[in-house]
């Protein structure tokens, strides 16, 4: 297990930026992705996808790992509220970029 941070992410894929790879893009990995800003009355609740690693590349804050989504197990409607956001965030030019 691995803690990462998000910087992309739509329907089909995830981009993660980790400090090391190690062992982690062997095979299927599953992605869990815990509630964001919970607040009282919030239903959010984490989300996980299974995910097959398609891309790896060397950045100066680490490894930039890019997942196809195989199958979103939970949290269904908070995955595409996220891919909503950086969608957005992508059109007003605002994107993160890992490097």
């Amino acid at each position: 297990m691995a803690s990462g941070k998000i910087v992309d992410a739509s329907e089909g894929g995830i981009g993660i930026l980790l400090p090391e790879t190690g062992d982690l893009i062997k095979g299927e990995a599953r992605i869990h992705i815990p509630p964001a800003h919970q607040t009282e009355g919030d239903m959010s609740e984490e989300i996980v996808l299974g995910a097959r690693p398609v891309d790896i590349q060397q950045k100066s804050k680490g490894h930039r790992l890019g997942f196809r989504i195989v199958l979103v197990e939970s949290g269904e409607a908070d995955w595409m509220r996220l891919c909503r956001e950086f969608s957005q965030r992508t059109e007003q030019g605002t994107g993160l970029q890992a490097d």
